[in-house]
This record gives structure tokens, C-alpha cells and sequence, in this order.
């Protein structure tokens, strides 16, 4: 068994299967290769495998390089054997041998315990999904398999709803601020970056040579790219997808982000009602987003009727956890969630 294969029992025929996926993800990454291990029985079969992307983080003013855990899979017949501990391992030590300052994951409920307790990892806690409903009937539906039932959720949900947003009040655009889609992100894009990058003490590098990489070079997927503009300045973006998941026609914003000005405010409400338009036109059942209850991302989402997400909604909590391997990082920023900026587009996933 080869590792497209192990990958084939767990996730079927997805991208994350495709040659060409694995080639993006292993090489092209502008931050350097990632370290790979797997492991293997005597006759070559894979058994497991275990990935870190580095990434390049802003830790205060300062560049370092990060990574994050992925593609953490044992196949089932050989759990509980020690694998996924010394895959990570083994990972861990190139990190450290390859100067790189600290790891962060988006752990499974099947990989948090191995980390937290085997690889000394620590948990930030639970980060914050939020959901803007389209199409409640289907949302209760999804949930509710008797009719009576899903009825009276639907209704219910329904009428929260119609409360919640009696009380969000309409913001006005500016007819100065422009709306681009983009194919690509040009070097003027770098201008923008080098001006919200001090919004947070921890974040990842969007310069346009990582949101190229991340966004337009990936080979199977296909993100919508939304600038806001005033003239040649850019005000801020949103990156989005749609995606059929557990049945459920999803869009979601996937990263988004904008400076922190008056008409930076009006461009971002402007760019979150392009994307919450554009679902709607694709007859979307939900769009879903992840962001930190601590950025202005969030709390503006939450002004435009985003809620979140009821754990019976979510397939598994989503916890962010981080381990130092550089005792001279300051532990207070990088183990303290309400310093980062994290967004879907920080891991692979989406």
C-alpha cells in the first residue's frame, strides 16, 4: 500500500488524494518544503504519515518561522501503536533542527489526546465557528430526521433570527470604495500587508507571495478573490469557496481581513454583503467562517448576522494548539490565543 492509498481509505476520492495536490502541499510552498515522515512494515506497506508546512509568522515586529501539523494519519488496523507518537516526533525534531520556533495544529478529536499528552503540546482552547443561516429548513432538517421535529426547530430558529437581526442596523458604503474580483494577488497587494500586519502580535505572513501560494497556485480548488479599493489603495479583501459538506451546501469565507480605518469598516461590510450575495445566488444552505472572538474580522461578521455555530451543528470542536520549541520566544504571545489572528485559511482543511 502506497501513501495515496492510505490516504484513499480515509478520505475516499478527494483532493487531498490527488498527486497534484500532495506535490503543491510538499514543494512549492514559498516558506520552505515540508518535513513528511511516514512509517512502514517490511514489506513497504505505508502505515502512517505525518506532515509539517512551515509557514512565516509576524511574532510582534519580528519574522519567524512556524508550522503547522498535518496530514496526521494511521491507518485503523495499526492505532494504539506508538505510530502517530513517533511520526510526530520524529517531525518535531526537524523543526528544531531546521530552525524553525514553534508548531500549531487544528486537531481531530482523534489527535488532540496524542498531542496534549505524548507530544507535549498545549491547547489555546476552542476557537469560535461562526455560521450565517440561509436556508433553515435545511439546516433543521440536517439535523432533525422526524418531520414534527424538524417543524418546530425550524420555526424556532427561524424566529430568533427574524429578532437577532431587527436590531443590526444598515451600514451606508462609500461610492468611492470599489469592489475588484481578482484572479491573482498582485504586488500591490504588499503595500496593503505591510499596512494591517501590526493588527496582531501573531500572524501569518500575508504577503502576496504566500497568498498566491495558498489562494491561485493550489491545483484543486477554486477560490473567489474580493478586493475593496479606493482608487489605487486597497481597504481589504475576503477570499471565499463553496463546498458540499455533510450534505450541506456551504460557502465559506475562508480568510478575510481589512485595515483599520473608517473606510476600512465600509469596505469590509461592503466585501462580507458581496460574498453573503454571491451564496445566496448559489442557493447556499450556510456560510461558515472561523475568526477569534478578539479581531475586528469577528466582531464585525457578528454585526452581519453571523452567530456561533451551536455545537450540535459542529462536526468536532475546533481547538488551536501550539507547542515552542525556542525557549528564547516569548511564551506569553505565541501560548495566548487573543494575540493571534487565525482564520480557515491558516490550515489545510479548507
Amino acid at each position: 500500500m502506497n501513501l495515496i492509498a492510505l490516504r484513499k481509505l480515509q478520505y475516499v476520492e478527494t483532493e487531498f488524494v490527488r498527486p497534484e495536490y500532495i506535490r503543491w502541499q510538499l514543494n512549492e510552498n514559498p516558506a520552505g518544503r515540508a518535513i513528511s515522515w511516514i512509517a512502514i512494515d517490511q514489506n513497504d506497506k505505508v502505515l502512517g504519515e505525518y506532515w509539517m508546512i512551515p509557514i512565516n509568522f509576524k511574532i510582534n515586529k519580528d519574522l519567524h518561522r512556524g508550522a503547522y501539523g498535518a496530514n496526521a494519519l494511521i491507518h485503523s488496523k495499526y492505532r494504539r501503536m506508538g505510530i502517530f507518537t513517533m511520526l510526530g516526533q520524529k517531525c518535531l525534531d526537524n523543526c528544531v533542527e531546521g530552525n524553525i520556533k514553534f508548531t500549531f495544529y487544528v486537531p481531530n478529536q482523534s489527535s488532540m489526546k496524542g498531542l496534549l499528552h505524548r507530544l507535549n503540546c498545549r491547547d489555546l482552547g476552542e476557537m469560535p465557528v461562526l455560521i450565517h443561516p440561509l436556508n433553515i429548513n435545511k439546516l433543521a432538517a440536517f439535523k432533525f430526521k422526524n418531520r414534527i421535529t424538524q417543524e418546530l426547530a425550524s420555526g424556532i430558529m427561524r424566529n430568533i433570527y427574524q429578532v437577532v437581526i431587527s436590531f443590526k442596523k444598515h451600514k451606508t458604503y462609500n461610492r468611492e470604495i470599489e469592489l475588484v474580483k481578482v484572479s491573482k494577488f498582485e504586488k500591490d497587494f504588499d503595500s496593503f500587508w505591510y499596512r494591517v500586519r501590526d493588527k496582531y502580535r501573531c500572524i501569518a505572513i500575508r504577503d502576496s507571495i504566500f497568498m498566491n501560494w495558498r489562494y491561485n497556485h493550489i491545483p484543486v480548488r477554486k477560490y473567489n478573490i474580493l478586493l475593496a479599493k479606493k482608487g489605487n489603495r486597497i481597504l481589504g479583501y475576503v477570499v471565499s469557496r463553496s463546498a458540499t459538506i455533510l450534505g450541506l451546501k456551504s460557502g465559506f469565507i475562508i480568510d478575510f481581513m481589512f485595515e483599520s480605518s473608517t473606510l476600512g469598516w465600509i469596505a469590509a461590510y461592503a466585501l462580507v454583503d458581496a460574498a453573503i450575495k454571491r451564496f445566496n445566488a448559489e442557493r447556499a444552505d450556510l456560510i461558515c467562517c472561523l475568526f477569534l472572538s478578539h479581531t475586528e474580522e469577528y466582531c464585525l461578521l457578528r454585526n452581519r448576522n453571523f452567530f456561533v455555530c451551536p455545537r450540535i451543528f459542529k462536526p468536532h470542536p475546533f481547538h488551536l494548539v501550539t507547542q515552542i520549541h525556542d525557549s528564547n520566544m516569548i511564551e506569553k504571545d505565541l501560548n495566548n490565543a487573543r494575540y493571534w489572528f487565525f482564520s480557515l485559511g491558516d490550515y489545510d482543511v479548507l
